[in-house]
């Protein structure tokens, strides 16, 4: 065994021993984290995983890879063993691309999840942030395809397979949230500007109160800076493994060109998905 998963282990009995006593800010809250790939769920995922008492749990559900044992996009559904190894005793964080459906949220509820918090990126940056990661990612479904390509001809590969599937997936949390108040939409540009204003936001949508000490302190030892390197993040181990290729948003702007902004524009309901998370179209 790794010696990081020994020490991972070991933190999360000292964590869940210090929460059966109650001596962690959060007692036994599950915190859920709702995001599509390449829009920071990882990012808040570590965040969270910061706070005292806080441990990471597996998810247990559909395969994240194909029969050639590559990696694959996965944003559908739930069922009711994913949390069939839950420990009810500690205070946890869940990181799913899972959409939103009746069903998916039957289950999370069934299961003791209350609240959600959904993270969205402009879908537009994200296809940027796809073509680069896949591109990159040898383990991936997608890397043979798009590992040759121009960025102009890979964007425009990425928009035509993939952004359909993220639109629907964020009309539907969108929806969901404007309807009720058991999710929270966090922007992750926001979260890049304002970290501990955002973590603020979130626990306090839980009822929870952290010292503004420990938000500045986790905000500090996860923040993304401009210096990121994708090929060394994804072969990191444990808290030192990411998906982050560059941090920051907008860089859309530079790399579509009108052919992206039509295509992008054409695609059922993307307008109207965009304008209502807040992003200017």
């Amino acid at each position: 065994m790794e010696l990081y998963k020994i020490r991972l282990g070991l933190h999360m009995v000292f964590n869940d021993s210090l929460t059966v006593l109650g001596l962690t800010p959060c007692g036994r809250e599950m915190f859920f984290i709702a995001g599509l790939p390449k829009s920071g769920s990882t990012w808040l995922y570590r965040m969270m995983g910061h706070v005292p008492g806080i441990n990471y749990r597996p998810m247990r559900g559909p395969s994240g890879v194909n029969s050639s044992g590559l990696s694959v996009n996965l944003w559908d559904d739930i069922d009711d063993g994913t949390f069939k190894y839950h420990p009810f005793f500690g205070c946890s964080v869940y990181k799913t691309h899972t959409r939103y459906s009746e069903e998916n949220w039957r289950i999370l509820t069934k299961n003791g999840v209350k609240k959600v918090v959904v993270l969205v990126r402009d879908p537009r940056d994200v296809a940027v942030s796809l073509f680069h990661h896949h591109r990159v990612d040898a383990t991936h479904e997608f890397h043979a395809l798009l590992h040759a390509m121009e960025p102009d001809h890979g964007i425009e590969s990425v928009i035509l397979r993939l952004m359909p599937d993220y639109v629907a997936w964020l009309r539907g949390w969108a929806e969901f949230a404007a309807a009720s108040e058991e999710a929270l939409i966090v922007r992750y540009e926001e979260l890049y500007d304002r970290p501990e204003d955002v973590m603020n936001s979130i626990f306090h949508f839980y009822g929870v109160t952290l010292a503004p000490d420990i938000v500045a302190r986790i905000c500090r030892r996860t923040s993304m800076g401009s210096d990121e390197n994708l090929g060394t993040n994804l072969a990191g181990k444990g808290s030192r493994f990411s998906t982050a290729r560059k941090g920051g948003y907008g860089g859309w702007k530079s790399a579509f060109n009108d052919r992206h902004k039509s295509m992008f524009g054409e695609l059922p309901e993307a307008a109207e998905v965009i304008a209502k998370l807040g992003y200017q179209i």
